[in-house]
């Protein structure tokens, strides 16, 4: 009877470790609740400054909160006509220039570890680098924001800064050329992802 009791025993315990360190190494997986976080586009213009909402955006983020938190995975991604200024037109015009007809997604996706630093109870400095996607073009960057954990969700702020024409988009111009917009943009966001 000892015989096949410690056998099992030991596998049990193997398992039962396999499972906690699969946990802590690769840590949990959240996912990004729309209703609760905000996008913002903030751009300029000839004649003055404007901004766009981003009213869907979906992600995860794989989160360890061991005694060195790691962000191992992050995926974002936009649909571009999502994007909306409460103006017709500039809307249309936006659509066009990121030919939205080929490219539906901008896309965020995490490329290796992300550097984390502790900046209070929960709460981290992060920098993750990957691979940035718009308009078919694909540059690596790098995303910086605050990571905090309260209540079981992950919140995230921060913002990043992209020059357009880097990836190939022409900044929309409006009224025959007379109003023309800046090539860069300014990214503002507050997300919330759950388990």
């Amino acid at each position: 009877m000892k015989h096949t009791e410690t056998p099992r025993f030991a596998f049990l315990a193997a398992l039962m470790t396999m499972l906690f360190v699969g946990t802590s190494v690769f840590g949990q997986t959240y996912t990004l609740d729309n209703t609760k976080s905000e996008l913002t586009i903030f751009g300029t213009s000839n004649i003055h400054d404007w901004e766009i909402t981003v009213e869907q955006q979906e992600g995860k983020i794989t989160f360890n909160a061991g005694e060195t938190p790691t962000v191992t995975g992050m995926e974002i991604s936009i649909p571009v006509e999502s994007l909306k200024s409460g103006k017709s037109g500039m809307d249309k015009n936006t659509y066009k220039a990121m030919d939205t007809k080929k490219h539906k997604l901008v896309t965020f996706t995490q490329t290796g570890d992300a550097t984390l630093t502790a900046a209070g109870e929960n709460t981290w400095k992060v920098k993750a680098k990957g691979d940035l996607t718009i308009s078919g073009v694909t540059k690596a960057s790098e995303l910086e924001f605050t990571l905090k954990v309260a209540n079981g969700s992950l919140m995230l702020n921060g913002e990043k800064s992209i020059d357009m024409t880097a990836f190939n988009v022409e900044p929309p111009t409006a009224l025959l050329g007379t109003i023309t917009t800046g090539k860069d943009v300014t990214l503002k966001f507050n997300t919330v992802l759950s388990k």
